[in-house]
């Protein structure tokens, strides 16, 4: 104990004979700690953001698009173009074991949407319900999301961004059970998307666009390729794994 307060004495005295040196030593340790805790902050503020931006376009998905063949096929040239219809999609379900979703995308850029008045040009999206959970399209309380009945039955029903929603009816209106018009076809309006983080897409921002059925969207606009296909597979470890071959 007598050593403890000799040691403890001696330190007392260096202090108070180096207080400038004491000082900016404690400054030193203080100004390091807190800049790493800083550091370590910044890093996970930054992940957390950087995770909730990728989340805006949906979680383990992939996107295909059309392309062109590479080899010659049966007498068929490379180079030949390849377009995707809506029965591809049945097909690849039962071939592709691997698939937790799938769903037909077409895309109408620069459609005419209407309310009374006032008119927006924007994507019109025919898809079907499972689009939705795998691309975060979640609707605000009081709507709802597409579902089967809507396709079945070829509704005229439209789940709309909530930017268009404050461009047609006004900012933050009620606007579930109103009515639209996409070009001079009145669709009634399901549901809003709920506000969401999306930094980018791979066509028009999902808070900007038209969501209806894909038998309502041939219907109306008489499509018959496919613009995409969007999938979600059921362990997103081995997406590569389903690109290469069927699982």
């Amino acid at each position: 104990m007598a050593q403890f307060r000799d040691t403890l004495r001696e330190v007392l005295l260096y202090l108070r004979q180096y207080k400038a040196r004491t000082l900016m030593t404690m400054f030193g340790l203080i100004w390091g700690t807190l800049t790493v805790v800083f550091l370590l902050s910044f890093g996970v503020g930054v992940e957390k953001s950087m995770k909730k931006n990728m989340h805006g376009m949906g979680e383990g998905i992939a996107i295909l698009w059309p392309g062109t063949t590479t080899k010659v096929f049966k007498g068929y040239n490379r180079g030949r173009s390849i377009r995707f219809r809506p029965d591809d999609v049945e097909y690849l379900r039962t071939q592709v074991r691997a698939f937790k979703a799938i769903s037909p995308e077409y895309i109408n850029y620069n459609t005419p949407v209407r309310v009374g008045e006032t008119v927006n040009k924007t994507a019109i999206t025919g898809i079907t319900p499972e689009y939705g959970p795998m691309r975060n399209v979640i609707a605000q309380k009081g709507g709802r999301w597409l579902n089967q009945p809507d396709l079945d039955e070829r509704r005229r029903v439209a789940f709309i961004g909530y930017e268009l929603r404050d461009l047609l009816f006004g900012k933050g209106a009620d606007a579930v059970n109103k009515q639209i018009y996409i070009y001079d076809t009145p669709f009634l309006v399901i549901g809003v998307l709920k506000e969401k983080t999306q930094p980018s897409s791979y066509g028009v921002r999902d808070h900007s666009r038209v969501f209806i059925p894909i038998t309502t969207h041939e219907s109306l606009l008489g499509r018959r390729y496919l613009n995409d296909i969007v999938y979600q597979v059921k362990d997103p470890t081995r997406s590569k794994q389903v690109q290469d071959k069927n699982l």
